[in-house]
C-alpha cells in the first residue's frame, strides 16, 4: 500500500463501514484532500461525492464531458497535484465496525471507476463499480 500513498494518496479513499443491513452500506470515507470527515448513509453517497472530489482535484480525469442546463459552456479539464491537508498515514487508524478497506481509484472511463481495492493485505483489481462493489459487499459479509 506504501506505493500507492506516496504516489497518488489524492486518488485513494479510506472506507470505514460501520454498517450494512438490506444492501445498504453506511459508513465513514477519509482522503487526503478534504480535512473533513465523509460521511455516507449508503454506497452511492461514496460515488457522488467522490466524483465531485476527483473533479475537483483534477485527478483521475473523467472520460465523460458533464452536462449542465446552468453552464452556458462546459467546464475545461484540467491536471494539476491537489492541495493535501493530511498525511494518509492519519487514516490508517480509522477502522470500520465491518469492515476497513482502501480504493485507490485509478481512472474513471465509461462514466464508473477502475482501480484497486485494498483489503487484508490483498490487492483486487476491478473495472466498474458494480464490480468493486461486489467485492466490498463480500467482504462486510464473509
Amino acid at each position: 500500500m506504501d506505493k500507492y500513498i506516496r504516489s497518488m494518496s489524492f486518488n485513494m479513499i479510506h472506507l470505514c463501514i460501520d454498517d450494512y443491513e438490506n444492501y445498504k452500506i453506511k459508513g465513514r470515507a477519509y482522503n487526503n484532500t478534504r480535512q473533513e470527515v465523509i460521511c455516507f448513509n449508503d454506497i452511492d453517497d461514496i460515488f457522488i461525492q467522490f466524483d465531485r472530489i476527483f473533479d475537483d482535484n483534477g485527478q483521475p480525469q473523467a472520460s465523460q464531458s458533464s452536462r449542465s442546463f446552468t453552464h452556458p459552456k462546459p467546464l475545461g479539464r484540467y491536471q494539476f497535484r491537489p492541495e493535501t491537508y493530511n498525511d494518509y498515514d492519519e487514516f490508517l487508524n480509522e477502522v470500520g465496525k465491518k469492515a476497513t478497506l482502501d480504493l485507490v481509484i485509478k481512472s474513471r472511463k465509461r462514466s464508473t471507476w477502475q482501480g484497486i481495492i485494498i483489503y487484508n493485505g490483498q490487492e483486487i483489481t476491478f473495472d466498474s463499480i458494480l464490480e468493486m462493489l461486489n467485492y466490498v459487499i463480500s467482504f462486510i459479509e464473509s
